[in-house]
């Protein structure tokens, strides 16, 4: 799959919404990779998820997501409260995310935060993604570590704000490992234009989504 590939399946898929067909979107399921052999399903298990165990759901959205990214804000706020009310919180659709830094030098540092959290209060992750979302534009590399505190103790956040600040300079070998296999498995999938999204119905790779998207276009392609 290239760059141009990935870029097509969002625009098909929108196109064939919008017609009400959805015929060619979804291919040969039989020759679909899985899951578990698509490189956007390599170490799930460690993910922040929203929604039923991926193996229990009908349908896995794999983000590929940047704290800092503008685009990335605008989906959470347009789109993924509609695909929570309808699919995940329905338990119909887990909705997986992967952090790739790769916006501002901020997104970084913001990402090893999000992974320290995520250790410490799992819901406390989500808090503090759309906290970054919210007052991103106040937030640059020489700041980031002064606003990660604000939004810990502005959003009740449950975690340590030294232990969480303390490994945003890289000093964390578990969390580095982390951010390293999220940036490789994008990578894999060639999404290099975030968010990007790669969907998966019935335990079988579907399409790759790209960019803020509208609820229907992810209706249509996962056929849910």
């Amino acid at each position: 799959m290239t760059r141009t590939f990935t870029r097509r399946a969002a625009l098909v898929t929108g196109a064939a919404v919008a017609s009400g067909s959805l015929s060619g979107c979804l291919g040969d399921k039989e020759e679909s990779p899985s899951l578990t052999t698509h490189p956007a399903g390599d170490g799930l298990k460690e993910a922040p998820t929203l929604g039923p165990d991926p193996s229990d759901a009908e349908a896995v959205v794999v983000a590929f997501e940047d704290p800092s990214c503008s685009s990335c804000a605008a989906f959470a706020d347009s789109t993924l409260p509609q695909l929570r009310a309808e699919m995940i919180d329905a338990g119909r659709a887990t909705y997986v995310w992967r952090g790739v830094p790769s916006v501002e030098p901020w997104g970084r540092p913001a990402t090893r935060a999000l992974w320290a959290v995520r250790e410490r209060d799992p819901d406390g992750f989500w808090t503090l993604k759309e906290g970054y979302y919210d007052e991103r534009d106040a937030i640059d590399a020489d700041t980031v570590a002064d606003a990660t505190r604000s939004l810990l103790a502005d959003l009740d956040i449950n975690a340590d704000p030294d232990a969480v600040v303390g490994t945003m300079d890289g000093g964390n070998p578990d969390i580095e490992d982390r951010v390293a296999a999220d940036e490789a498995a994008a990578k894999e999938n060639e999404v290099d234009t975030l968010p990007g999204f790669v969907l998966f119905r019935e335990g079988s790779y579907v399409t790759t989504v790209v960019g803020n998207q509208p609820y229907g276009v992810f209706e249509g392609a996962l056929e849910l």
